[in-house]
């Protein structure tokens, strides 16, 4: 008997371990949820509800900063169904992000707010 408990919990955990990306609704979102410098960011991004609702080659710049901008990178983006995934590395300097996509013609900077994540220490 303690071997079918055994089992069951050992295939939960595989089941488990080997999920995908988070849950994600909404407009953007990133994971983890609290960032610390020098680790990697994914970033989540549904066009839908935005100026970039059915573009295609749907392109991300990241600005990292601290106190100053450090350094922008495009991101490169993977696409599930309408959920646009990529992963930003920071580095040990690094307090935040601020995000903007675009296409050749259009942009989404959040109302000129841009897409920002604060870095936590």
């Amino acid at each position: 008997m303690f071997r079918i408990y055994s089992l069951v919990f050992i295939i939960s955990i595989i089941f488990i371990s080997c999920s995908k990306a988070p849950d994600f609704s909404g407009k953007f979102g990133y994971s983890p949820e609290s960032v610390t410098p020098g680790d990697e960011v994914t970033v989540f991004y549904n066009p839908d509800s935005t100026d970039l609702a059915g573009s295609k080659n749907i392109q991300c710049i990241a600005y990292l900063f601290n106190k100053d901008l450090i350094n922008s990178v495009d991101v490169v983006l993977s696409s599930n169904k309408n959920i646009l995934t990529g992963k930003i590395s920071t580095n040990d300097s690094t307090l935040g992000l601020i995000l903007k996509f675009k296409t050749d013609d259009l942009v989404d900077n959040n109302d000129k707010k841009g897409y920002v994540i604060y870095l936590s220490d």
